[in-house]
């Protein structure tokens, strides 16, 4: 990881779409979060998780980013202040 930036949280999500994936930062902090439904004759089934993280100290809100990588890891990462 670069000096100048924070890894804030990696995710197992393989189980996820995403699109199934949502990521909000309120009040110094990070909500991960992700929701999984499917819909038969019998009824339907979910699958959900919630996460929050304490956004680091210094850290630079608007660089936040998300990706997911090829393994299905999803890594939240920001730039810190300048």
């Amino acid at each position: 990881m670069d000096a100048d930036k924070f890894q804030i949280a990696t995710l197992d999500v393989r189980e996820f779409k995403p699109e199934e994936i949502t990521c909000k930062v309120e009040n110094g902090k990070i909500k991960v979060s992700g929701l999984q439904r499917h819909e038969s004759e019998e009824g339907f089934d979910s699958k959900e998780f919630r996460r929050c993280y304490n956004l680091p100290e210094g850290v630079d809100e608007s660089s936040i980013s998300t990706r997911i990588a090829e393994d299905g890891m999803l890594h939240v990462e920001a730039l810190k202040k300048s």
